[in-house]
């Protein structure tokens, strides 16, 4: 299990660094861990994808990602996530791009970790 999780781990850092064939040739930013809602970027940008990461005792449940720079409305980008407790770990990395004119705005839910991942409009 801890080999499928260390591929699993090294599989997204190479997608996130540009080893996706389709991906811009600018990189995706991270936005660090959070655990609470709020504001990840302020502005156009592209949504890359979300890492999400249990406490291990809960399902960790990710709400939601808006097409805003200050609150859970507007276009919903990327919809209710879960992640069962006994995985770990999760998440959603498209190969196609979500475009967000106004920012993005993570409503983060509950028992969980996350990283967005995100590209700012050249």
């Amino acid at each position: 299990m801890k080999k499928f999780i260390l591929i699993l781990a090294i599989s997204m850092i190479m997608i996130l660094t540009g080893f996706q064939p389709g991906f811009a040739d600018t990189p995706c930013i991270s936005s660090g861990a959070r655990t609470v809602d709020g504001n990840i970027y302020t502005g156009p940008c592209e949504l890359c994808g979300v890492f999400i990461q249990t406490d291990g005792a809960n399902p960790a449940i990710m709400v939601g990602i808006y097409d805003n720079d200050d609150a859970a409305s507007g276009n919903l980008l990327m919809p209710q996530i879960t992640v069962a407790a006994t995985n770990h770990y999760g998440g959603f990395f498209p190969n196609l791009t979500i475009k967000a004119e106004h920012g993005l705005y993570l409503d983060a839910g509950t028992n969980l970790i996350v990283i967005v991942y995100y590209r700012v409009n050249p």
